[in-house]
């Protein structure tokens, strides 16, 4: 852009802009995941692309993760810089742009995240319009078991994490579970289980301010005099201990979790066997010329 090479010197012996590899300088303020995807020579991809996307991650990434050509070698790049980044290797690396498109990044995160996990960004994307039933139809990545859960249980319904994931767990344990019910008396409430209980998903962030805390405790009262008992659930909570949670919805609505709860609700919540660097698309017919081009991103 006709910067001297003196100005960067000068701009970066100053403090006012950064090297952080050989050829590469930024702005301090520049993202973290833009400075590796430059300095690798990648795409912003999987988890990285869904935070980038403004999409809930349930399970957030601990370094940025980045999309290169699986013929690309690494063996001569320092083990720290390795170490500081995510690569999920693929076959072709043709499309262009800096980030991975959000239905892409999510068939990714597949290898990287847990199916509860997924399922939230699933949700999260579906309901803003960043993706279709279609585009989930369409992934490719991940177990057979997983894409098939995924594709039973995706919902667009959920106005946040916390219901999906409460809602996930509810679904895990045979209960029967209603979202954005409206309740005369008592307004649109956020699940209703087994038709006799309230669970309302509290997040800090609409719940902080008095009125409220107010507002909640009227509604929760209209809930009671109609006989609707009212459990409130938190972040904290769901990600503490889903099981005893699922459980306890499952004691007040009188009802005993299906025998297979605990097993289900393992591999709900745990890490994929896969990784980034061995994940293919699997195929069982001819692809399409769209699931070419998910071959291709993803």
């Amino acid at each position: 852009m006709g910067v001297p090479e003196r100005s960067i010197a000068r701009a970066v012996h100053e403090g006012k802009v950064i090297r952080y590899a050989p050829g590469c300088y930024s702005f301090a303020t520049a993202p973290v995941a833009v400075m590796r995807a430059v300095q690798f020579r990648a795409r912003i991809g999987c988890l990285t692309a869904c935070e980038g996307a403004g999409l809930p991650v349930w399970d957030m990434p601990k370094m940025p993760h980045l999309i290169v050509p699986r013929s690309r070698s690494s063996s001569r790049r320092p083990v720290s810089d390795l170490e500081s980044v995510r690569l999920h290797r693929i076959d072709d690396l043709r499309a262009s742009g800096l980030w991975t498109p959000v239905r892409h990044a999510i068939d990714q995160a597949s290898g990287c995240c847990s199916p509860l996990a997924q399922l939230v960004l699933i949700e999260a994307a579906l309901k803003a319009g960043a993706m279709s039933l279609e585009h989930l139809r369409a992934m490719q990545l991940g177990t057979a078991r997983r894409r098939k859960w995924l594709n039973r249980w995706a919902s667009s319904t959920s106005e946040s994490p916390l219901e999906t994931v409460a809602r996930a767990g509810f679904l895990c344990a045979g209960l029967s579970v209603e979202q954005q019910v409206e309740v005369d008396g008592v307004g649109r409430v956020d699940m209703l289980v087994e038709g006799a209980l309230v669970v309302e998903a509290d997040g800090w962030g609409f719940h902080a301010d008095r009125s409220a805390f107010e507002t909640d405790r009227e509604r929760d009262g209209a809930a009671l005099e109609l006989g609707m008992p009212v459990l409130r659930v938190t972040s904290r909570m769901l990600r503490a201990d889903l099981e005893g949670v699922t459980r306890r919805v499952a004691a007040i609505v009188g009802r005993q979790p299906r025998a297979s709860f605990p097993a289900q609700l393992a591999w709900l919540e745990g890490a994929p066997r896969c990784s980034p660097g061995t994940m293919r698309p699997q195929l069982t017919r001819s692809p399409s010329r769209e699931h070419h081009n998910v071959r291709r991103v993803a």
